[in-house]
């Protein structure tokens, strides 16, 4: 992990220069490791922006969404206006 982040780092100063962040996208499970190196390596951590992909930021978001709206009700009455079925739901 360290190892890509700095290739990145040098790629990113080859390309664009110093005065660049690097943003590094990861998935969930690497994106947490990356957040706790940065934590770890100060000398890293102001130049370099791990972000969380857009697949498990999504799902995050829905997540929280269902889980809101969850017992509210919502499905019972999108069940009798024929929205979707029973089966959906479950």
């Amino acid at each position: 992990m360290l190892t890509v982040i700095l290739q990145a780092s040098e790629l990113k100063t080859l390309v664009v220069g110093e005065e660049f962040l690097t943003v590094i996208t990861f998935d969930m499970a690497l994106y947490e490791k990356a957040v706790q190196l940065l934590d770890a390596r100060l000398d890293l951590k102001g130049g370099v922006v791990p972000r969380l992909g857009e697949l498990h930021t999504v799902m995050a978001a829905l997540t929280a969404l269902g889980t809101s709206i969850e017992n509210s009700g919502i499905d019972d009455a999108w069940i009798e206006a024929n929205v979707y079925g029973s089966a959906t739901t479950s």
